[in-house]
């Protein structure tokens, strides 16, 4: 006697199906976030500028606090700096959203396919081999939306990242910097003001307040 799937089985296989992509497509919409500029608009304190050291890779500080990259040529004072960095940061959003619709498509892809193959399941064990037409389609969609999925949120992810990388030189950091601090030495009225000592007096010249 041959095993023959019944109707009921297999429609509860489709809804089960259904049910894991709708899960998935979910969690994987849940993933996707935006790093828009990172630059906080900081202004001159009368602090040096300061390009540090870490690692391999280098940051920027105002007095003893970090600050971001772009807000360390408006300090500066390097309006050219300033357009590069921001010109840039515009290219990474531009490439996280088309990164994430990419990844939002594939969410699709998914649902879609998974669809589709289900069906063709539902359709291959009620009417043989006529539901391959939309099984194999079916799996092919799913299983490349599968892979596409964490690819495109990987490259939004790497985009994101470099939001806060070092867009120029260090070199040109370490120039930017010392010209400023060199106008600070110059103005005093850009550096916080000390109160000034008063000349000590030889012995036998010293007076009393009155």
């Amino acid at each position: 006697m041959s095993w023959e799937p019944d109707r009921i089985s297999s429609r509860d296989s489709l809804d089960i199906l259904l049910g894991i992509v709708v899960v998935v497509a979910v969690a994987m919409v849940d993933v996707g976030c935006l790093t828009t500029n990172p630059a906080a608009s900081a202004y001159p304190t009368g602090e040096e500028l300061t390009v540090t050291s870490r690692g391999d890779d280098y940051g920027f500080t105002q007095g003893s606090r970090p600050i971001d990259e772009q807000d360390f040529y408006h300090v500066a004072g390097d309006a050219g700096a300033v357009a590069t960095i921001r010109q840039r940061r515009r290219v990474l959003v531009g490439d996280q959203l088309a990164w994430q619709a990419v990844g939002l498509a594939s969410i699709g892809g998914i649902v879609v396919g998974g669809g589709v193959m289900a069906g063709g399941i539902v359709w291959t064990s009620e009417s043989g081999p006529v539901g391959l037409l939309a099984l194999l389609p079916g799996v092919g969609l799913l299983m490349g939306s599968v892979i596409a999925v964490p690819l495109a949120y990987v490259y939004a992810d790497d985009a994101a990242g470099m939001m806060s990388s070092p867009v120029l030189s260090r070199s040109r950091a370490v120039s930017a910097a010392k010209r400023y601090n060199q106008r600070l030495d110059a103005d005093g009225a850009d550096r916080p003001r000390r109160r000034p000592r008063r000349p000590r007096l030889p012995p036998g010249k010293r007076t009393r307040r009155a």
